[in-house]
């Protein structure tokens, strides 16, 4: 198949040796700015390799994390969580407020003369007021003030007054809130929670990954199925046409042509069936990589061979290698996305829970206010201002210590108690996945190691089954075995074959859920997501 018939979304960014960005959200480092861009990059497996017809690994990989739902769908929860630590942050926001206005106000006098007569008088007022409010994380408030008022009376003779005030107060919480012990975890909470949302992002990523590539393991010995059946097929019909010769040539009964076109049949009906696989196959790789439906027909034949065991593979996962066992899983342990989110989201639970245990005390508060006040008169923005640094007679000073009496606060030692209960249930889910990591290595090196021994006995029945069907022709055709013999050397040998394409893909399928098992499918000491395809081809 050429290359023009692979579907855009896998041709795109074709050279191996290139990076493949994806813009997705970031990870999270303690104290750095968040912004809302992850990267996801594909290392190539193929590198320095020219650009093959076929599908590749590497090009599985590359839709799969470009397109996979579940990747997107994390990535969109990821966003929210980002949404959440800045709004984790608005308590701190500076406020700055101002605002002017301009009012008059009418004064009716009661008479004062014999003759009961009521008089009147107006009063213009400007006002200015300007103020700044800023908590700080340690729970301590500030609020500078600046307020200026002038009032003149209507149709008088005296020069307008202006009066002006300038203040600033400090709130030092004494017990509620001191150090800002309650308010200020919840940023760090914010930012624990938005770090194992990432690892959530992470892991299924690489679950995605293991997924993807063990469905391409069995498109791939699908494809190969079919043409060992295939295979098995034309042997049939050569046999088929070989006894039709002996039987026109009066050295075989005709009998014998019945039973050759009953097999060859039987072969073709097989070899139907395993087309219809390669058909399934494909299907579950395009749905478990993200591609549109529409492309999934144009998928072309898999390029990338199974993975081949090496001999210092062979040595080093034998099976009395408890050190393997014991450094595989401490990679795991420290390495799974899975559990470093859970542990991330424990401490965030911890955090809560220990503000909201503070959150019970009383408040009691130290207020400190210090300011002036000025007067003048004069027209003009001089006249209006100049209250703010004329006749200013000295420093207002005041302290106020403020106390709320404790009362029940079911709701804060209802909080309390939900908090408590959510951070037991955190702990509870970290064990098990800690307890499930463990296990998760010590089951998928197992399997390894089967599917290895596996693989080499089947490659060892195919070599003696191959020597068996020559060894039953040549006999046959001397008219020393039955052709119910030849059938079965057959038969043997095609199972030999499947059993050795079975054998591979067990054997590529173990070591993707060995790599996803011990987190060694996505670096998670990178700023992006990064996936080499070359890792699907070796054990950790």
């Amino acid at each position: 198949m050429s290359r023009r018939a692979i579907p855009s979304r896998l041709s795109r960014d074709s050279r191996p040796c290139s990076l493949t960005r994806y813009h997705l959200p970031p990870r999270v480092r303690p104290g750095a700015l968040i912004t809302a861009v992850l990267l996801f990059a594909v290392q190539g497996a193929d590198a320095q390799v020219p650009a093959r017809t076929g599908l590749t690994i590497s090009d599985v990989v590359r839709v799969t994390l470009r397109q996979s739902p579940r990747i997107q769908a994390d990535a969109q929860q990821l966003l929210n969580r980002r949404g959440m630590r800045l709004q984790a942050s608005a308590p701190f926001d500076a406020h700055l407020r101002t605002s002017l206005a301009s009012a008059r106000d009418n004064t009716i006098r009661p008479p004062t003369d014999a003759l009961g007569r009521v008089s009147s008088s107006a009063t213009d007022q400007l006002q200015y007021n300007a103020s700044y409010e800023k908590q700080f994380r340690s729970g301590i408030v500030v609020s500078p003030e600046l307020g200026v008022v002038r009032s003149h009376l209507v149709g008088g003779s005296i020069t307008p007054t202006s009066t002006g005030v300038a203040a600033v107060r400090v709130m030092v919480p004494l017990l509620n809130n001191r150090g800002g012990e309650v308010l200020a975890p919840a940023e760090r909470v914010a930012d624990l929670d938005y770090r194992g949302s990432l690892e959530d992002l992470r892991h299924t990523a690489a679950a995605s990954v293991r997924d993807a590539a063990v469905a391409y393991w069995s498109y791939l010995a699908a494809q190969r199925r079919m043409v060992v059946y295939r295979a098995a097929e034309e042997r049939a019909g050569r046999l088929a046409n070989e006894t039709r010769a002996l039987v026109r040539a009066e050295e075989r009964p005709a009998a014998d042509t019945q039973q050759l076109l009953a097999n060859l049949a039987t072969k073709r009906a097989t070899r139907i069936s395993a087309e219809q696989s390669v058909v399934t196959t494909r299907e579950e790789l395009g749905l478990t990589s993200g591609l549109d439906g529409a492309d999934i027909p144009g998928l072309p034949t898999p390029d990338t061979d199974f993975p081949t065991p090496h001999t210092s593979t062979e040595t080093a996962y034998a099976p009395d290698s408890a050190a393997l066992v014991r450094r595989l899983t401490d990679l795991a342990l420290a390495r799974r996305a899975d559990l470093l989110a859970a542990a991330d989201k424990r401490r965030a639970s911890q955090i809560e829970h220990d503000a909201g245990i503070k959150n019970l005390k009383p408040r009691l508060d130290l207020l400190f206010d210090v300011g002036y006040a000025g007067l003048s008169q004069g027209w003009g923005v001089d006249g209006f201002f100049s209250p703010l640094h004329r006749n200013v007679p000295g420093a207002n000073t005041s302290v106020q210590l403020r106390y709320d009496l404790p009362s029940a606060n079911s709701q804060a030692k209802g909080r309390a108690l939900q908090l408590e209960s959510f951070l037991e249930q955190q702990r509870i889910g970290e064990a098990d996945v800690r307890r499930r990591v463990i296990s998760g290595v010590a089951t998928a090196l197992k399997a390894l190691r089967g599917s290895r021994l596996s693989l080499e006995e089947s490659e060892r029945a195919v070599a003696l089954y191959q020597s068996t069907v020559e060894n039953e022709k040549r006999k046959f055709q001397l008219g020393m075995s039955t052709l119910f013999d030849v059938i079965a050397a057959e038969d043997a040998l095609t199972n030999a074959l499947l059993a050795e394409i079975g054998g591979r893909r067990s054997y590529a399928s173990a070591i993707a859920d060995l790599r996803f098992a011990t987190g060694t499918l996505v670096d998670p000491s990178r700023t992006f997501v990064t996936v080499d395809p070359a890792v699907l081809m070796l054990p950790p």
